[in-house]
Parts: structure tokens; sequence; C-alpha cells
């Protein structure tokens, strides 16, 4: 999969620097890219929610040893549960919102290439009112202690330029606001979900820390073989939490470069970045897919 994502990439920077002039062709390599980022997002959730689960069971364990009947663990156990349900009902409602947003930019794709057909506009309506309905929960949203309102920016309307596809220009003037807002959404979304992974991370790297490190070292006798290399391993940042973050960047990214697409005046340069971003995120993934969950 990576040497056919290269081949992508390497065919899709060719295609960027040739048609920098040509705003409307850019609009079917924006939507590869953010196909192949919207594709990364449930992937990116899965390790999320083992972060938060591993974070959960350690308060859990610690707690455990104050509470004396097994109702008083029991009720503990299932609160603690439900938080952990209601955060899956999240990502799942991301995930959904992914999955839409990639059906749009698909197409986008088509429209740009079209003179005009009402079939794909009344399909792009169709996508854009189920996001319209998820946007609300989602934007209210509470990811642990972090709220994804926190991260949503103020919208400013998108001065949409003249093209030569209709049909794009029709899409973009109805919808382009919209899509935008959408776009911010997704962005919010995963940075609240990194905020609250660095603190569950925090929790189980102290907890492993202690463990693999802290305690072979105040310890008598000889160091474990590998002690220096758990010591580097622990000052890095997970590849977990380095997925997400780059994953809510090149969010932020594509919500720049539709922009700059919708407004005319061509996104090469937004486009250039949103590539390698998007390359970063994949490459990421891949790497999380061959790792073990925490």
């Amino acid at each position: 999969m990576r040497n056919l994502y290269g081949a992508f990439l390497a065919i899709t920077l060719v295609t960027l620097s040739a048609c920098g002039s040509a705003p409307p062709g850019q609009f079917a390599e924006f939507a590869k890219l953010g196909t192949a980022l919207t594709d990364s997002t449930p992937p990116l959730l899965d390790v999320a929610f083992a972060e938060a689960v591993s974070a959960d069971s350690i308060v859990l364990s610690q707690a455990r040893t104050t509470l004396v009947s097994p109702e008083e663990r029991l009720d503990m156990l299932e609160k603690s549960s439900a938080l952990l349900r209601a955060r899956l009902a999240i990502y799942a409602d991301l995930t959904r919102h992914s999955r839409l947003l990639r059906s749009y930019f698909v197409t986008l794709g088509l429209l740009a290439d079209t003179s005009g057909d009402s079939a794909i506009g009344d399909g792009a309506k169709s996508i854009v009112d189920q996001l319209s309905v998820l946007h609300p929960q989602l934007e209210n949203a509470q990811v642990g202690n972090s709220a994804v309102a926190d991260f949503v920016k103020a919208a400013a309307p998108v001065a949409v330029g003249a093209f030569r596809s209709v049909a794009l220009q029709r899409e973009l003037e109805a919808r382009a606001d919209a899509i935008t807002k959408e776009l911010d959404l997704q962005q919010a979304v995963l940075t609240a979900i990194a905020e609250q992974m660095r603190s569950d991370i925090g929790l189980r790297l102290q907890k492993q820390n202690r463990e693999r490190i802290e305690m072979p070292f105040v310890d008598p006798g000889d160091l474990p073989a590998d002690w220096t290399e758990r010591r580097v391993n622990s000052l890095k940042t997970p590849i977990t939490l380095a997925a997400i973050e780059a994953a809510a960047a090149a969010s932020e990214n594509l919500r720049v470069s539709f922009i700059a697409l919708s407004e005319g005046g061509g996104a090469g340069g937004s486009l250039s970045q949103l590539l390698q971003d998007v390359s970063t995120v994949v490459s990421l993934v891949e790497t999380l897919k061959k790792s073990p969950q925490p």
C-alpha cells in the first residue's frame, strides 16, 4: 500500500506543479488528497480509543483499592464504561462525518470536470444535508476534558470566484460556506481528541516509566539490557499522538486549500503543503497498523 501511495503522491506533485494556473483542474487533486486524509480517520480513532481505555483502566485500578464493597467497585466500573461508550459514539459520528466529506470531495472533483449536471449537484446537496445533521452533536461533544467547541473557529463567508465549469461555480456558491464549516469542525474534533489523548498517554507513560525505567534504576542490581532503549523511547512523542496531531494539522490545511480554490485564485502552494501533510498522516497510520496497541 505504501508503494502505491508513494506513486500517487509523486503523480499528484507533478500535477500540482503543472496546473497551478488552472484552479478548476486543481479540484480533482484536492479531492484525492481529501479522500486520502479522510480514509486515515478511522484507524486514528481506533488508537485514540485504545489510549482512552488504557488510561481509564489505570485510574480504575488505582481507585479500586480505596473501595471496599463489591457494589461500589461495580458501580465505579459501570460509570466509567458508560463514559467510554459515550466517547466511542463521538468517534463513530466523526467517522460518519469523515466519510461524508470523502463523498463530497469525490463529487467536487466530478463537478469540476463537467459543464453542468443537476444529478451531481443534487448528490452534493444531499451530502451537505447529512453533514448538517451531524454538525451540532459533534460541535457540542465533550472528549474527556476537552470540549470540541473550544477549537471551532469563527467562520467568514467564502468569496466564490468565477470558474469555467458552471456546475462547479453553482455548487460552490450554494455550499462553499457550509463545507468550510464542516472542514473546520473536522479539525476541531481531531484537535480535541489530540488534547485529551495527550493527557491519556501521559498517564499511561507515567505508569510505564515508573515500572520500566525509574524502579529498575533505583533498585539495586544491574540495569536491564534494554534500559537505555526504554529511556530513549520514553522521551519521544508517541506515534499515536503524533498521528492525531498530524491529522488535525492536515485538516486545517484542507480547509485553507478549499477556501483558496473556491475563491478562484489557485491553491498550488497550499495544495503542495497539504500533499506533504497527508503523506505524513498516511505514513504514520501505516506504522500504527504494524505497532501493538497500548
